[in-house]
């Protein structure tokens, strides 16, 4: 096409003149759709101090953060989540605050995985309540926050997966609340992706602030470690196993056992919400095209190391959950300090 002068004005190019901005635009926002579908987040919800001066409760609560950190964000994870962490929380209205500003309802991605610890108590009508520090114990429904107000906006947001970990007392009190909740979601959307919720502890019982992180930095060892699972990512019911496998066979420590309060995958349906820490990806030598004709590279490294005359190292087979040797646990420890979260 000719312009004004006689020359020659190349369309759609961007920042020549006859560029009207669509196709930049479309470009960009090809990009921000493919993010969107690929991003992974995790909410950190946690109520550290209640102004009873009760400083083993503070580091629990840290400890478990920590933990949560490690196992979501680890720094060369090969898809690590972005970690947004709640600010100081005082009141119910800091909670709606931040489920607003974090956006959480609105949240996209490939997996949306919620963290909840704190003091929870169980009201008269049997409903799980986030305790605050400026909650009135005789005015729970004005002045704490309902639990599965927290756990609903993650359930009916926008992202395919989600993980919800329950950490206080009474958590898996919880139960009764959600099975009418999730009714209200959209079969697609039930079906489509993975909703699960976790509890910490029975409907009747204590929780030991410590216990948990205790625990699962034993598990997050042992996976990164010796656990032998090759998949990127792990099941729920793998969680669970490992967890319970840590707690041994003492029953007061088995009372501690993950609860799935509910079940959006099935046993063995892996998800995205749970990467798993011992995953390494398979380094390929070749391009996709040739993968299928290629020498492996866990061969290739086998023979280099006999031509060098170096020892062979050795490559752990992979093995399923049901396959898995127990006959050799991790060492467990039962000296977990027994400081209760209410």
């Amino acid at each position: 096409m000719r312009g004004r002068a006689g020359g020659l004005v190349r369309i759609g190019e961007p920042g020549d003149a006859g560029d009207t901005g669509q196709a930049t635009a479309g470009r960009a926002a090809v990009n921000t759709v493919e993010e969107d579908s690929a991003r992974r987040t995790l909410l950190t919800l946690a109520v550290r101090d209640y102004g009873d001066g009760d400083t083993e409760f503070t580091a629990g609560i840290d400890e478990q953060l920590s933990v949560v950190a490690d196992w979501w964000c680890a720094p060369g994870a090969p898809e690590p989540f972005t970690h947004v962490p709640a600010p100081e929380l005082r009141e119910r209205y800091d909670v709606e605050r931040f489920l607003h500003e974090s956006k959480v309802r609105e949240t996209r991605g490939r997996a949306l995985v919620v963290f909840i610890t704190g003091h929870g108590q169980l009201g008269a009508s049997r409903t799980h309540f986030l305790q605050l520090p400026r909650t009135e114990p005789r005015r729970q429904l004005a002045t704490a926050i309902r639990t599965s107000e927290i756990v609903a906006a993650a359930l009916d947001s926008r992202a395919e997966h989600v993980l919800v970990v329950i950490n206080t007392c009474y958590a898996a009190g919880i139960a009764e609340e959600l099975e009418k909740l999730h009714q209200e979601i959209l079969p697609s959307r039930r079906t489509g992706g993975s909703l699960d919720v976790v509890a910490t502890c029975a409907h009747d019982q204590l929780v030991q602030v410590r216990q948990f992180p205790s625990v699962m930095r034993r598990v997050l060892e042992r996976l990164r470690t010796t656990a032998q699972i090759t998949t990127p990512w792990l099941s729920v019911a793998h969680l669970m196993t490992e967890f319970e496998s840590e707690l041994g066979t003492d029953t007061e420590r088995r009372k501690h056992r993950l609860k799935r309060v509910l079940d959006g995958g099935g046993q063995t349906a892996l998800t995205p919400c749970l990467p798993n820490p011992g995953y390494r990806p398979v380094r390929e030598l070749v391009g996709p095209a040739r993968r299928q004709v290629a020498t492996p590279a866990d061969e290739v490294d086998h023979w280099l190391d006999r031509a060098s005359g170096a020892p062979r190292r050795p490559t752990p087979a992979g093995t399923s959950a049901v396959a898995r040797d127990w006959a050799a646990p991790s060492p467990r420890s039962s000296a977990v300090p027994a400081v209760s979260c209410c």
